[in-house]
């Protein structure tokens, strides 16, 4: 019996020293997800700064939900404290900290959800409906709107239930990370309440938008290969609009249109991907909450869920047409080729070039040997 007991003990401390080996890998990988995070959206911060081909309303949005990305990255550091401190050695202000921390990261991945929504949104108006109504819905005051909806609607979630005694954020001596407290009578409701307010709505915005989307681009393309196999002259949009305007049209007109869409296409199918990665990071962590998963299964699916805040920037890099060519220029350092560049960008070439310029000629007049050219004595 004894020995037995001892076994028991003995298996306990094996079991302790197993999870706190991977907290401590838990630990690096928050880190690892918040860096690349905060590397890839200041990448995005500096495309659009520079080229005026990035400067569009969407991307304005775009430009939104990489902040939130970005901000998600820069409290990730808290939570792989969290990972590492023992729990007797844990004060109030640290409970503080973990709670706040916790509250940021919440409304931070909320606003990139009601970001999305609005890009969809976004997307679906600038192709399925004509131009003045696109002007009209996405000016910029609408916009600035927009954008404070996406970071006040999160905040407001996150926070209003807390004061009424549904959930507390802090550390979380079970799961033995800065989160919600799962020892509180109401946890379950608040993340009931967080899942239910915040996600819903959101998605159902994007997938009709989605849908609708490629549901116009498919019919449209129908339209555009029949007038043309007919010979007759196809109806056809100005700025890719739902509204058909019947214009005379030839096969070079019909090939312009059909590159129109198809660009279009392609930026609407970059953005959906930036969705369908959103989903797959962040919905094995709403299943284990809601299914109730052990706290090792809910941190595991907390780091997945945080991980879509870099890839976002990789997705960019490859699909998206514009984000690509002006990635290239930042990564190889050819600043001058950035397509379209902005005033930000020509004001720091025209210095560089200014002072390239003063160097040279006062190395002239110092007398200073260039290079081919040899001096001779005497």
């Amino acid at each position: 019996m004894e020995n037995s007991t001892a076994f028991d003990q003995l298996l306990v401390q094996d079991e302790s020293d197993f999870f706190r080996y991977l907290r401590k890998i838990d630990g690096f990988l928050k880190l690892t997800v918040g860096f690349l995070a905060v590397v890839g959206n200041t990448m995005v911060f500096i495309a659009y700064a520079i080229s005026r081909r990035l400067q569009t309303k969407t991307n304005i949005l775009v430009v939104n939900l990489a902040m939130a990305d970005f901000l998600t990255g820069l409290v990730m550091p808290i939570f792989a404290w969290s990972f590492y401190v023992d729990i007797e050695y844990i004060e109030p202000w640290m409970e503080i900290m973990c709670g706040i921390a916790m509250a940021l990261g919440q409304a931070f991945v909320g606003c990139s959800l009601i970001t999305l929504a609005f890009i969809a949104f976004n997307r679906l108006v600038l192709i399925t409906r004509r131009k003045e109504t696109y002007q009209r819905i996405f000016r910029e005051r609408n916009i600035a709107i927009y954008i404070a909806i996406s970071w006040t609607v999160p905040f407001i979630v996150d926070t209003i239930p807390l004061f009424f005694g549904i959930g507390e954020l802090g550390f979380d001596e079970v799961a033995h990370i800065c989160g919600a407290k799962t020892n509180h009578p109401y946890a379950y409701h608040y993340d009931i309440l967080i899942v239910t307010l915040l996600i819903p709505i959101p998605m159902l915005v994007i997938i009709y938008s989605y849908a609708r989307i490629f549901l116009f681009i498919r019919r449209h393309n129908q339209q555009l290969t029949a007038s043309s196999s007919k010979g007759t002259k196809p109806q056809t949009v100005s700025s890719v609009s739902g509204k058909y305007v019947a214009e005379p049209s030839s096969s070079s007109r019909v090939k312009r249109e059909r590159m129109k869409l198809q660009k279009q296409a392609d930026i609407s199918k970059n953005l959906f991907y930036v969705v369908v990665v959103f989903v797959i990071c962040l919905s094995p962590h709403l299943l284990a909450v809601l299914f109730r998963a052990g706290p090792y299964v809910l941190n595991q699916t907390k780091i997945m869920g945080v991980s879509n805040g870099f890839m976002n920037p990789i997705l960019y890099g490859v699909k998206h047409p514009h984000f690509r060519m002006v990635f290239a220029c930042i990564l190889s350092c050819r600043w001058k080729d950035v397509p379209q560049p902005s005033r930000i960008l020509k004001s720091i070439l025209g210095r560089s070039h200014r002072k390239k310029n003063f160097t040279t000629s006062e190395a002239g007049r110092s007398g200073t040997p260039t290079v081919g050219h040899s001096t001779s004595s005497v």
